[in-house]
């Protein structure tokens, strides 16, 4: 699938950053608001990764293609009204320009790693909901593929249930139930990250490399500045 990353650093030193939770929280002391894509809604496919190396708070969306990606711009855009692009977005998201850095790339994520990130959170899901399953499975990397594909993980991330109708309340169900987050853990004490990550994590890293030198297509651009938005092109 094709979409786009929010590469967000800390720029600071006032706070440590040790993990995805210290830098989570940091943004949301921050930012403004988390609004901008609540007339469309978000895409089902969203994740959040922490690289613990780089302290890089690494927000993946994803649409079945590039057009889905410039319909959310567009929608946003139109939607909040900001005449610039993406200084705006980037403080009322993520916090002060001063604070963080964001660099707002292409990116674009196979199917077999969008089934493997699929079901870390589907597996998160099931160790909420049935902790003793959870815990009896052993999933090394070839057991954990064949049980992807033995628990149908990718029907339920693309078939709405039988009381949703719609791409927006479908969202709402995947993110309340699964969530999005990939290695990031809460303050509980006893709080597991999804499993699974270890069997795919360079894999993502590769894919978050590629995207760190990708360019947005001139259709992207063209689709903003038509709205009459201007666009800091230095920051792409």
């Amino acid at each position: 699938m094709d979409g786009f990353i929010n590469i967000v650093k800390y720029k600071q030193s006032e706070y440590d950053i040790d993990d995805g939770f210290d830098l989570e929280q940091l943004i949301l002391l921050k930012r403004q608001n988390n609004l901008q894509f609540t007339n469309a809604g978000e895409p089902v496919n969203k994740f959040v990764y922490f690289d613990s190396v780089t302290k890089e708070y690494n927000a993946i969306f994803l649409y079945a293609n590039e057009q889905g990606m410039i319909d959310q711009h567009v929608d946003y855009l139109t939607y909040v009204g900001h005449t610039t692009f993406p200084d705006p977005y980037v403080i009322q998201k993520y916090g002060p320009l001063a604070d963080m850095d964001v660099k707002i790339r292409p990116i674009s994520i196979p199917d077999s790693l969008l089934h493997k990130m699929r079901a870390s959170l589907e597996l998160g899901y099931l160790r909420f909901n049935d902790e003793s399953s959870y815990n009896a499975l052993n999933l090394d990397g070839t057991v954990f593929e064949n049980w992807i594909t033995d628990e149908n993980v990718n029907n339920k991330w693309t078939t709405y249930p039988a009381d949703i109708d719609n791409d927006k309340d479908f969202e709402y169900f995947i993110y309340e139930t699964r969530g999005m987050a990939l290695n990031i853990e809460s303050n509980n004490i006893n709080d597991t990250i999804p499993y699974g990550l270890e069997h795919y994590e360079s894999d993502l890293k590769s894919a978050i490399a590629t995207a760190k030198t990708s360019s947005f297509s001139s259709a992207f651009f063209d689709a903003i500045t038509a709205l009459g938005v201007t666009v800091d092109t230095s920051q792409f």
